[in-house]
């Protein structure tokens, strides 16, 4: 291949006029404070001097490479006492600097963080790069003490062409976003200072034809010097498995920024579904770079990945999801220009609404629908959630028939798969007493003035529950009101407004209840709404991605007494003195001060849960076999103990009540510590002893007073594996099942490469396999696809987005570890 000294000079002219125009869009959306910040960090980066803030000793490589300060940026220098024309000693291995993202598209707002890739040479020493690193944190974080978003990510040359799995943020999920990471940053990146990228000089024939030899071509031309260059490589080509793990990627992506990422995850189903003859935005961006003399919205990032999308969903005939993209992609460009100074880049987006309004025959309401912000109408927020649940799903869906079709190994059986697809499964998947969470960048701020919760019987036309209004208790206004939820019980429909910021402490709460007992004290209501604020507030929800190759484990729990329905509430309590030591049995009846219970949990996955308990003494014990049974699955010294707390909303005894279900947990858990130790205690009319059962944790058992032959009865926990398959295993398999997930423990056996197997299905149910000698990680494949195939296949429009778990036993059966395909 040979490529003339003039026609790559030409190439190089036109780039670098399309990428001035660029930065010049870019500058002009940004606010002062922003732009100066932006001018700057090259200078962080190329000096490090103890005068220029992100100074860090001698061990920070600095320096970047044909990088020539400009006269803002002497300027600066000169008023801090530096002289802008000294060279930067030592070696420069940062390569160059990029802003990629947004930036300078149609979807880029005065508030829009700025992602900047400090892309540096292949061979820096992990010492090096690690002090780097924490420069660019520093840099990170001076500018949002200035009041800017900006984000810097180091990106060794070799990145996608060393076909490592490293990562580049602690978002990352090793290697599956990497095809689209890499097309991204080519349709959307901007040349701040540095070396140039190769990429942007061949042409889209060239690279599809070999790429390698147009590269060499453009060097062998002699139009510059080879170190004014650097190569990411090229993105055509790519295999089956790259898409499916980019895919998967911004599925995960999406739970956290819906809007931002559902156009970026049907672009990854489009390009799925044209493999392997479609062409990706970021080639379509350089054909047009090749093709047009002046740049224009067929270079913008963001317009071009919309018509792909837009396309690709009307040959499809999926007309909901594309009136959901045109949506997004309209309430994009309106939020941006709502925060955008006057000028010409904000009536050029004006326009371009409104030549989009036309274009898709949108009346007044319709544009106001799309243009969601952070006061619109919480029905709104919830319709376009479930638009992009269901949106996903598809999404989901379809990737999945691709590795199926394709035969993608190692997409569908490797650990990031395992663990992208778990993360969906905490977010999306709704199981009973599970509390979904809206997406916290879609639904901004939607506390409501007013919130009314009804409850409806069976006689009425209405589904029977707790109905939970935006609305106050007038009857005109909850009229022209939807319910925004529905539960059977109060505790659940008010940890549901809290937990998604509908019920704020500003909200006036209003309650009716017709035709059952039960709480309609708003009072007792708002009381319980700031104790749940304050607990979601004390927790972070933040979720490790190692957690999501383990078991699920309760990390915080609020126990929740007498709320729906208070005991001690019955006049004849008054008349009450608790027995001696405890007041949990009262009177001579012997009767208990707890009527309603339930258990609000965390998890290790993030998911809210609200487990509900029977009323009275039963209940109260039920509650203590489930905490000493999650205390018991503990591994970490079991302390759970230390997480859980206690909320009464009793009109009498609270404290007591409060104290004394306290002093019980600590009594059970000393049991724990002493094997010798027992506890006997009364709840209600029935009398209890807890004793030590080893790695189970407690055994509480009721005693039969007139039992003849002295059997007694062991109270077991509703939320724990049923006895009949729990005797069947080592209990750390029991205590890592989880309902809802299928999982596979390897017990190891005397002959090495020997395995019973026990496999716990969503219900719990166990199934056991003996001495398997086979491949762990054939298995795996197998199971893997198959589940593949079931949840592609799947007529019901349910969908399960989690694969199985796999976890090897240690060899006294004693603990757990996840199993990974590498072992």
């Amino acid at each position: 291949m040979f490529i003339t000294k003039e026609e790559v000079s030409g190439r190089y002219m036109r780039y670098m006029a399309f990428n001035a125009k660029r930065m010049s869009i870019a500058l002009s959306v940004m606010d002062m404070r922003t732009r100066k910040l932006f001018e700057l960090v090259p200078l962080f980066l190329h000096f490090n001097d103890p005068k220029i803030p992100g100074y860090r000793g001698k061990a920070v490589p600095f320096g970047i490479d044909n990088f020539s300060p400009s006269a803002y940026q002497r300027e600066w220098l000169l008023k801090l006492g530096v002289d802008p024309y000294t060279k930067s000693r030592g070696k420069h291995t940062i390569k160059a600097l990029y802003c990629m993202g947004s930036t300078s598209s149609v979807g880029q707002g005065i508030n829009s963080d700025l992602d900047l890739w400090v892309c540096v040479e292949s061979s820096l020493p992990d010492d090096e790069f690690a002090a780097l690193k924490e420069k660019c944190s520093f840099i990170t974080a001076y500018a949002a003490i200035l009041g800017a978003e900006i984000n810097l990510f180091i990106t060794p040359e070799d990145r996608f062409t060393s076909g490592s799995c490293g990562v580049m943020d602690t978002e990352d999920c090793g290697s599956a976003q990497s095809l689209f990471l890499l097309d991204e940053f080519y349709r959307s990146s901007i040349h701040i200072c540095g070396r140039c990228i190769l990429w942007y000089l061949v042409s889209p024939d060239e690279e599809a034809e070999n790429y390698k030899e147009a590269v060499q071509a453009i060097v062998n031309s002699g139009f510059a010097d080879e170190t004014l260059w650097f190569d990411f490589g090229s993105v055509v080509k790519s295999s089956p498995s790259e898409y499916f793990g980019s895919g998967l990627w911004l599925l995960y992506k999406g739970i956290d920024s819906p809007f931002k990422a559902v156009l970026k995850s049907l672009l990854m189903e489009a390009y799925a579904a044209d493999y392997p003859h479609g062409e990706l935005v970021s080639t379509l961006f350089k054909r047009n770079l090749f093709n047009q003399a002046h740049y224009s919205l067929n270079e913008d990032a963001y317009c071009l990945m919309f018509r792909r999308v837009s396309k690709y969903l009307r040959r499809i005939h999926d007309h909901e999801r594309l009136q959901l993209v045109r949506r997004c992609f309209f309430s994009k460009i309106a939020q941006a220009v709502r925060s955008m100074p006057e000028g010409s880049a904000r009536m050029q987006r004006r326009s371009l609404l409104h030549r989009l309004a036309r274009l898709w025959g949108w009346d007044q309401r319709e544009v106001e629908d799309a243009e969601i912000s952070k006061e619109h109408d919480v029905e709104i927020v919830l319709k376009t959630e479930q638009e992009l649940f269901s949106s996903f799903v598809k999404s989901y869906r379809a990737l999945l028939g691709f590795s199926v079709s394709h035969g993608i190994e190692y997409a569908i059986t490797s650990d990031d798969a395992g663990v992208l697809s778990r993360k969906l499964y905490a977010a999306y998947d709704l199981y009973e007493g599970k509390i979904l969470h809206l997406s916290r960048s879609l639904s901004g701020s939607i506390t409501q003035n007013g919130l009314t919760f009804i409850y409806t019987g069976s006689e009425s036309l209405c589904r029977s529950g707790w109905h939970v209004y935006p609305a106050t208790l007038d009857p005109y206004e909850l009229l022209s009101k939807k319910e925004i939820y529905v539960s059977s019980s109060l505790t659940e429909a008010l940890l549901w407004s809290v937990y998604n910021r509908i019920c704020g402490s500003e909200t006036v709460i209003y309650a009716q209840n017709k035709g059952i007992t039960g709480t309609t004290d708003t009072s007792k209501i708002r009381r319980l709404s700031e104790r749940l604020r304050l607990f979601f507030d004390e927790n972070n929800f933040r979720v490790d991605q190692k957690e999501l190759s383990r078991t699920r484990r309760i990390r915080e729990c609020l126990v929740i007494l007498n709320f729906e329905t208070d005991a001690t509430e019955d006049s004849s309590f008054s008349f009450y003195a608790p027995a001696e030591g405890s007041v949990l049995s009262m009177g001579h009846d012997r009767h208990c001060p707890v009527g309603s219970i339930s258990a609000v949990t965390i998890n290790s996955w993030g998911e809210v849960n609200c487990h509900h308990f029977r009323n009275g003494g039963t209940g109260i014990v039920e509650l203590m076999a489930y905490i000493m049974r999650q205390n018991a699955k503990d591994e970490k010294d079991r302390g759970f103990l230390k997480h859980v707390s206690f909320y009464s909303c009793s009109k009498a005894f609270s404290e007591l009540i409060r104290y004394d279900l306290e002093n019980l947990l600590r009594e059970l858990s000393w049991c724990v510590a002493d094997p010798e130790a027992s506890y006997t205690f009364e709840a209600g009319a029935e009398t209890y002893t807890a004793k030590a059962a080893g790695s189970r944790g407690v055994s509480i058992v009721r005693h039969q007073p007139f039992s003849m032959n002295g059997l007694d009865i062991t109270v077991l926990t509703r939320f724990g594996m049923r006895p009949e398959y729990a005797l069947q295993v080592p209990f750390s398999v029991e205590s890592c099942a989880s309902a809802g997930i299928p999982q596979y423990f390897f017990a190891p056996l005397k002959h090495k490469g020997h395995w019973d197997i026990y496999v716990a299905d969503e219900r719990n149910e166990v199934s056991v396999y003996r001495d398997y000698c086979g491949s762990r990680s054939e298995l795996v494949n197998a199971v893997n696809r198959f589940c593949t195939h079931q949840s592609d296949v799947g007529q019901d429009g349910a969908v399960n987005f989690n694969l199985p778990q796999y976890f090897v036993l240690s060899s006294d059966f004693s603990s757990v570890h996840p199993f990974s395909i590498s072992m």
